[in-house]
């Protein structure tokens, strides 16, 4: 039996035919790529931006809880002058809060002494405490300070191991934070205690938020924080909450993403510290950009917001007053997240929009920008606990 092979040209001919047929393969998984990667990259914008706006509101949502009242001296020299605290876990271990430093502000955007984030970005500051007593309302009245314990006319609500702030009564003298270490019966552990002051030592101390047992006090600073207690006579002491739970957080775009700093618990002025991940603590990958405003009520307390701007007063390097910080209703905000894989050039045309006065501008993020897709997520949170600290 005569065995024949293919010729030549069949073998041509089935290269053609193979190739055509790989060639239509390849386009066809290619445009189900480029579908699936425009898809997916959508996706991830999406669920980096939600979540990030999530974080963030979250804790906009606290500010001014128990660090904010209507007392004229708490926004006079706190919120409008200066604060010192002490925190040994802490480096530096000594804190100065100041108006044109890094202010004590329930709420701030682009607060002086913080660095700024990525260009064309805005930084986000809010304060919050979590004393059990709630909104300071006017604090309780202060008798003495003698340097290691404050007299007080109620101490009712105060704990061992809570923190508190001392305001005084005359401009020129510095708020300040100290923990309670011993005090009345219902301050301390045993119930049955003689002592008649809220006391600031640095022996350890039973705590009432640790089951009692002995803790060692981390923000009394021995020799005292060299303010001039006696100012203290007839002012005013706000429970902050346990030690462990004043937050000072501010939030900042960096390098491509959204970060989250406790100034509390680690220096966030400091330029050394913008690139410590331990310090400036990554939160979200993709957020190239954020935005706020606050609302504002011009009109009064009853008012309704009639006025955005980025200060809580409308100059710049205002210091607020206590008719700014009543007229303050809702800050409002918008993060940009970005997806991480290209989608196509030309996906993006226009660069991402919000209803706020200042544009969000993508330039520099990226050097093709306009190949990536977008997700802008807006919203606008009540400040609950400055609008009842107002009024209360």
């Amino acid at each position: 039996m005569r065995e024949r092979g293919f010729s030549l040209v069949e073998l041509m001919v089935a290269s053609v035919i193979g190739m055509v047929t790989i060639l239509a393969i390849t386009q066809s998984m290619m445009f189900f790529d480029g579908q699936r990667r425009g898809t997916t990259s959508g996706v991830d914008a999406q669920s980096n931006g939600a979540f990030a706006t999530y974080i963030v509101e979250r804790d906009l949502r606290m500010a001014g809880y128990a660090v904010f009242g209507n007392d004229t001296n708490l926004i006079n020299f706190c919120l409008g002058g200066s604060v010192v605290a002490y925190n040994s876990q802490r480096a530096p271990v000594d804190l100065l809060m100041a108006v044109n430093a890094v202010p004590f502000a329930p709420v701030a955007i682009n607060p002086p002494g913080i660095p700024a984030g990525d260009a064309n970005t805005d930084v986000i500051g809010v304060l919050f405490g979590n004393s059990a007593i709630g909104v300071s309302g006017d604090g309780v009245q202060i008798g003495t300070d003698n340097g290691t314990g404050i007299t007080v006319n109620n101490s009712g609500g105060f704990s061992a191991g809570d923190l508190v702030l001392a305001v005084p009564t005359v401009a020129g003298t510095a708020c300040s934070i100290y923990e309670i270490t011993d005090g009345p019966g219902a301050v301390n552990c045993s119930g049955a205690g003689t002592v008649t002051q809220l006391m600031y030592g640095q022996a350890q101390y039973a705590s009432r938020h640790q089951a009692c047992t002995a803790v060692a006090p981390t923000r009394n600073k021995a020799g005292g924080l060299g303010v001039n207690t006696v100012a203290y006579s007839a002012g005013r002491l706000f429970n902050l909450g346990r030690r462990d739970g004043l937050a000072q957080i501010y939030y900042a775009i960096r390098s491509g993403r959204l970060t989250r700093c406790d100034h509390q618990a680690s220096d966030c002025s400091s330029a050394a510290n913008l690139a410590n991940n331990q310090v400036w603590v990554p939160v979200s990958e993709g957020v190239v950009s954020m935005r706020a405003e606050f609302g504002i009520a011009s009109g009064g307390q009853n008012a309704a917001v009639d006025t955005w701007r980025t200060g809580v007063c409308n100059a710049a390097n205002c210091v607020p007053s206590v008719t700014d910080w009543q007229n303050l209703r809702v800050i409002r905000i918008a993060l940009v997240a970005r997806s991480q894989q290209l989608a196509g050039a030309g996906t993006t045309t226009v660069a991402p929009q919000w209803g706020g006065q200042t544009a969000i501008s993508l330039d520099g993020t990226v050097a093709n920008w306009e190949s990536y897709r977008y997700n802008t997520t807006e919203v606008v949170i009540p400040l609950k606990n400055i609008v009842w600290g107002m009024s209360s």
